[in-house]
């Protein structure tokens, strides 16, 4: 009967890939890039020391610009908020040890963006999920084909499917 037992186990946990269970530094959940650059919009949940998003605005979104230097960061330009900045959540969720919110991006408003927090022994950490293809995903990023200043061929949001343990993509032209 152990035996069997051990087996059977063995078998769940070689069918469970790390990415199912990735965590990314609270810093850093998501991130969004653009092909005229190497520079990247970074989305960061902001926590408190129980690792609960804050109640007011948990949502810090920052350039990481790469095309200056490995550590350069800025704030988001106002004209650039319409796209890349956020609505922020309505409500958050607490527990004992982290919490979770649901937000969107505003360029793609539509794409509800599910983040929880939560206490790891690294620290806080968290994960973003959305829908891509009818099914919900652990977040990795969108990329954005731009011309001239505004014009959007594409967008394309990355993530990796819970189910299969495959990386996922939805090529959409969504405003």
């Amino acid at each position: 009967m152990m035996r069997f037992f051990s087996s059977s186990l063995a078998l769940f946990f070689a069918g469970l890939s790390m990415n199912v269970f990735a965590d990314y530094p609270t810093d850093s959940v998501f991130h969004l890039r653009k092909n005229t650059n190497r520079n990247q919009v970074h989305y960061e949940v902001l926590v408190d020391e129980a690792c609960r998003p804050l109640k007011r605005k948990p949502i810090h979104v920052y350039w990481r610009e790469f095309e200056k230097g490995p550590d350069v960061m800025s704030k988001l330009r106002f004209w650039e908020i319409p796209g890349y900045g956020v609505r922020q959540p309505k409500s958050v969720n607490w527990s004992d040890n982290g919490g979770s919110f649901e937000f969107s991006i505003r360029g793609v408003p539509k794409r509800v963006i599910k983040l929880e927090s939560y206490v790891t022994d690294q620290g806080c950490r968290a994960r973003a999920y959305i829908d891509i293809n009818a099914e919900q995903v652990l977040f990795e990023r969108i990329e954005i084909e731009v011309s001239g200043w505004a014009n959007i061929h594409k967008v394309e949001i990355f993530g990796h499917s819970l189910s299969s343990d495959e990386s996922v993509r939805e090529i959409t032209l969504e405003k």
